[in-house]
């Protein structure tokens, strides 16, 4: 699967440049349309030989239709934020199991800012750490004049100088398995939540990036 979602990342950032988003919109569309089909085909089979090699399939077609599923929200219109008085324990809970790391939080429960955004943006922080490797990752909240900070950190082996220079662009991730663009939806939500976000510190022993958001 690394190999072709490298092929299908860089054909779909071709396709972008080439055609326009809304080619690439069609073909995501399609292909999420027929795994979805093949999958639920697979599960139903009777074939010995099928039912042996559909796991394998059936997982490798989810793969595909998460990445498709990246590409499309990337894509996307950002809808307006919907700013409001929110649990963060809740997130928290989605995160871990989203992406079973030990997820420690130290700060306020209570902040300010879109459940949905908020919960997708330390999801796609999260998914990054555990795919580099970390098993931890820490949440600190903390308000500083009008903002609220948010400083979210793993134990992952850090960031290498490449990495840093490419961090929020879209597609260019060195990693063939991977599409680039989960920092870049990162990035987005947060300006959509009308703040910022930036890698604070990286070394051997993890990263930590700084979500600011007004309060």
């Amino acid at each position: 699967f690394s190999v072709m979602s490298y092929v299908v990342s860089d054909t779909l950032g071709r396709l972008i440049l080439l055609n326009g988003a809304l080619s690439l919109i069609l073909l995501c569309a399609l292909f999420l349309a027929a795994t979805m089909l093949a999958a639920d085909q697979l599960e139903q089979s009777e074939d010995p030989s099928v039912k042996r090699a559909s796991p394998i399939i059936i997982r490798a077609t989810e793969q595909g239709a998460q990445l498709c599923q990246l590409m499309l929200d990337y894509l996307a219109d950002m809808p307006a934020a919907d700013m409001t008085l929110i649990d963060v324990t809740d997130i928290i809970a989605r995160v871990e199991a989203g992406t079973s790391l030990d997820v420690q939080h130290d700060g306020a429960t209570s902040i300010t800012a879109d459940k949905l955004m908020l919960s997708r943006l330390l999801l796609n922080l999260g998914r990054n750490a555990k795919q580099a490797g970390a098993s931890r990752l820490s949440i600190d909240v903390w308000t500083a004049g009008h903002l609220l900070v948010m400083d979210i950190s793993d134990n992952g082996p850090g960031l290498s100088d490449a990495q840093r220079g490419a961090l929020f662009t879209p597609f260019s991730s060195s990693n063939p398995a991977r599409t680039g663009l989960g920092l870049s939806i990162c990035l987005d939500l947060a300006i959509a939540m009308g703040g910022a976000l930036k890698l604070s510190r990286t070394s051997p022993e993890g990263s930590e990036f700084r979500l600011q958001l007004p309060l």
